[in-house]
């Protein structure tokens, strides 16, 4: 069992919020991946692009990631996400 005082946000991947109930299906996948690192989104009433993340940490502010489909935003989680995060899987 780890030593959650010297926990890290990596440290905690199993912890991550549930997903909200309005996030569509196709989005869930994303969620389990990323959720340690980011908060899913959904928008429908955003036409062009209707999918979006941003980060969990420094309280929500900063960039916000928006696509217009569901395999773009997955590569640019990808490419934002910090390398320590993959390792953890």
């Amino acid at each position: 069992m780890r030593n959650t005082e010297d926990a890290s946000p990596t440290d905690t991947v199993h912890s991550v919020d549930p997903p909200d109930p309005d996030l569509p299906e196709v989005l869930v996948p994303l969620h389990e991946e990323f959720g340690t690192w980011w908060r899913i989104e959904y928008h429908p009433w955003n036409r062009s692009a209707p999918y979006a993340a941003r980060p969990r940490f420094n309280n929500g502010n900063g960039r916000t990631l928006r696509s217009d489909s569901v395999r773009l935003l997955a590569r640019v989680l990808e490419l934002a996400t910090p390398d320590d995060a993959a390792d953890e899987e």
